[in-house]
């Protein structure tokens, strides 16, 4: 299995802006709007597109090699990526410092404890706050 090192992304939904080559390392979480049948890919400071499911980019990134965990709803979130975990909500952040405009993602309600548990044994260098 090879591992990816770039995504060929848009940054509009029906492509207009043209593609753009986006490192997976700069990725911090992807998610599929199954309704439009495209997915979301979220860096820091960015959102780029690609059409599809999010079924299919799942399969075809987790089999290439990369470090992304399935938080449920719909979302991937990478492990590489993550800074600072609130273990009350589970909410994870990418910068260590946060503040209100600072991207986060997290965990279905019933997965918190076993999120942070996790992500704090993959890691133990994640400030939780």
């Amino acid at each position: 299995m090879q591992k990816i090192e770039f995504l060929t992304l848009t940054k509009d939904v029906l492509g207009t802006s043209g593609l753009f080559l986006i490192p997976i390392k700069d990725i911090v979480y992807f998610k599929g709007i199954s309704e439009k049948r495209y997915v979301e890919f979220h860096t820091v400071t960015e959102v780029y597109y690609m059409m599809g499911t999010q079924v299919y980019w799942e399969a075809a990134i987790m089999n290439s090699n990369c470090n992304f965990l399935d938080l449920g709803r719909g979302v991937l979130i990478n492990k590489d990526s993550i800074q600072v975990i609130n273990r009350r909500t589970g909410d994870a952040y990418f910068e260590k410092e946060i503040d209100k405009k600072s991207k986060k993602s997290g965990p279905v309600f019933h997965r918190i404890k076993d999120f942070v548990e996790y992500m704090s044994n993959y890691n133990p260098n994640i400030q939780l706050i």
